[in-house]
């Protein structure tokens, strides 16, 4: 007989016997000199004799069930949890129990008891171990032992490690779960004949939920794949997967994890078991992730296969168009989290929505996106809460007591309805009926704290206290200043961007402006905090300075002005000696330019600081011309 293991604590102890029928007369192992055990038993009155078939480590004082099937033949098993009693019952082959009287088998043999001694569980039985499944904490004193190594499926549930790797030795080893466990690595790379994989949680497990990556590029064979939290509004870690390399893929089951980026297979190659003239169809359950995108090519998706993303970071704009083979039925993508918008709008701003305005999802060509406003239940109204600037974009006319947010449907995602519409985030809305005021002698230490931090942070992107365009030459090729002169240094900061932000962040003396990205790309513009002398002695140091002047691009529109209102401002030439101020326009083209637009009053070219009122006949947006390099005190709309 061939004998594996010795456990000298073992060796004189008196095996009493758990069974199917009791025996009342159970054998004391055989003390072998050359360090091998055998131990004898019986079940429904026959006697065995065996050696060791797997030696596992675990938890003293828990419950744990062990789930065994072997090869060829039924067995009977005898299980030692640690106090030198064993528990003995009939094992069935593979997967299965025990052939029954009627010629049936039910399901795999359990063997439970409670982990006792140094925790070592020892399992004696003559086959080799096929089925294998540990409820409880505890692992295998290794994975290559003689009669365990031929496994073919393998689980395990709450086991308390944080890695686990499988040997190469594993080589018949098909099916791997390990479950409701804190392991932050899985290694099943030498396992590279490996069919289906599972790493579950539960809904009964409260654990850390640790696995944050896995590496499955050498498992080519792999058809069955699951990663998931199972309990409602909880994600287990997984960020990152790529299945690029696995394209037997079948079932691929990812929800409710932390995925910010997956790669699906290359290709599907796995043939349909009922046709093989056909790829099998596939099953992919990504939603409750963080993906704002898929990577792989979905239009490879084999026939009657079905995909769902719903629950993700997905837009209208963003979300895939139905892969060619799935049907629409099959293709679950709502609900999405809410569209993030800002957190609150005044009556000159306006809410942009126009990357959402088309979209083709299961559609044959782009749809439009209808947009509608709720104010807590209530539906806005169009022209009389708020307008359309143009399409996708608006502004609100009206305060709103409850808060607001917009309703997206589209005939290319008709799933977002009802429960699951598109929605964006809620925001509230404030229309000051008083007119709008815009200050700029005084800035913010806000604001100016973040001028500074722009003009730190590069000389030629952003504010900075550099005037002119340091990548530029002067008109001898020389090249211009790389440095602030003495009063320009944090005193007065021109811009060169595409928006006003300052660090990132909105300049508050700049809200309900729109800034013209042409204009503020060309170092025109420019914030004094405390620069009172330039080309003259000004009559302060702190103001908005327009510099240029064209009318082929305007510098900033004040939109949603009514009809009545009046705008004043203050203003002054930036060169006493030369008049210079702005003109107020409508209609202005989308070239910005102001041939065939509509002059507002006349224009207001001073030469020191003065004040001049326009009257607005219609309601409009107000574009802003500099005739020249002027300052602009203050701004009121009443």
């Amino acid at each position: 007989m061939k004998k594996i293991f010795v456990f000298a604590s073992m060796m004189l102890v008196l095996f009493t016997i758990s069974s199917c029928k009791v025996d009342d007369n159970p054998v004391v192992p055989e003390d072998d000199p050359a360090g091998n055990e055998t131990v004898s038993y019986s079940v429904d009155g026959v006697n065995y004799e065996a050696g060791v078939a797997a030696v596992f480590n675990a938890e003293v004082g828990q419950e744990l069930s062990l789930t065994l099937g072997v090869y060829d033949a039924e067995d009977a098993y005898a299980v030692d949890f640690g106090d030198g009693n064993l528990v003995a019952q009939k094992v069935g082959v593979n997967n299965a129990g025990p052939v029954k009287e009627d010629g049936n088998t039910g399901s795999a043999t359990v063997f439970t008891g409670t982990v006792a001694g140094k925790g070592i569980v020892t399992v004696y039985g003559k086959n080799d171990i096929w089925y294998l499944i540990a409820s409880g904490n505890a692992m295998p004193a290794s994975f290559d032992q003689e009669k365990l190594k031929n496994v073919v499926q393998m689980t395990f549930s709450g086991v308390n490690v944080e890695s686990v790797e499988l040997p190469a030795a594993l080589e018949k080893l098909t099916s791997f779960a390990f479950n409701n466990s804190p392991v932050k690595s899985v290694d099943v790379s030498k396992v590279a004949q490996l069919k289906s994989l599972s790493v579950i949680y539960a809904p009964t497990y409260t654990g850390e939920m640790n696995l944050e990556a896995i590496d499955l590029q050498n498992n080519t064979e792999l058809t069955d794949l699951s990663i998931q939290a199972q309990a409602t509004g909880v994600n287990a870690k997984l960020k990152e997967i790529d299945l690029s390399k696995n394209t037997k893929l079948t079932n691929i089951y990812l929800p409710n994890n932390s995925l910010e980026k997956v790669t699906l297979p290359a290709d599907f190659t796995t043939k349909d078991a009922n046709d093989p003239s056909v790829t099998a169809k596939v099953t992919i359950f990504l939603q409750n992730n963080q993906l704002a995108a898929v990577d792989g090519d979905l239009d490879k998706l084999p026939a009657k296969s079905q995909i769902n993303i719903s629950g993700n970071k997905f837009t209208l704009a963003t979300l895939p168009a139905k892969p060619a083979n799935v049907s629409a039925s099959k293709y679950t993508y709502a609900p999405q989290p809410a569209y993030e918008v800002a957190e609150a709008f005044t009556g000159a701003d306006v809410l942009d929505l126009s990357s959402q305005l088309t979209a083709t999802g299961v559609a044959a060509e782009p749809k439009t996106t209808t947009f509608s406003f709720l104010a807590g239940e209530t539906e806005l109204k169009e022209n009389e809460d708020y307008k359309v600037v143009e399409p996708g974009k608006f502004q609100f006319l009206k305060s709103q007591t409850e808060k607001v947010h917009a309703v997206m449907a589209t005939d290319a995602f008709p799933k977002f309805s009802s429960k699951n519409a598109y929605i964006t985030t809620e925001f509230t809305v404030t229309v000051s009926a008083e007119g709008r005021t815009w200050d700029f002698t005084s800035w913010s230490t806000e604001t100016v704290a973040n001028l500074k931090a722009d003009a730190a942070a590069s000389i030629f992107t952003g504010w900075s206290d550099v005037e002119k365009d340091p990548a530029k030459t002067d008109k001898n090729g020389n090249p211009n200043p790389q440095e602030p002169t003495e009063t320009s240094k944090d005193n007065c900061f021109w811009l060169q961007a595409e928006t006003a932000e300052a660090n990132g962040k909105a300049i508050k003396e700049f809200e309900g402006l729109v800034w013209n990205k042409t204009y503020i790309l060309n170092r025109s513009l420019a914030i004094a905090v405390n620069y009172p002398k330039a080309l003259s002695d000004y009559d302060g140091g702190a103001y908005l300075w327009l510099g240029g002047g064209s009318k082929k691009v305007p510098c900033f529109t004040i939109p949603g002005v009514k009809a009545g209102q009046t705008i004043t401002m203050v203003v002054e030439s930036h060169k006493l000696s030369d008049a210079r101020g702005v003109e107020l326009y409508t209609g202005v083209d989308s070239e910005g330019l102001v041939d065939t637009a509509t002059k507002i009053g006349d224009s207001f070219k001073p030469t020191t600081k003065d004040t001049h009122t326009w009257t607005i006949e219609n309601d409009a947006d107000v574009i802003v011309y500099n005739t020249s390099g002027c300052h602009i005190y203050s701004i009121v709309v009443k």
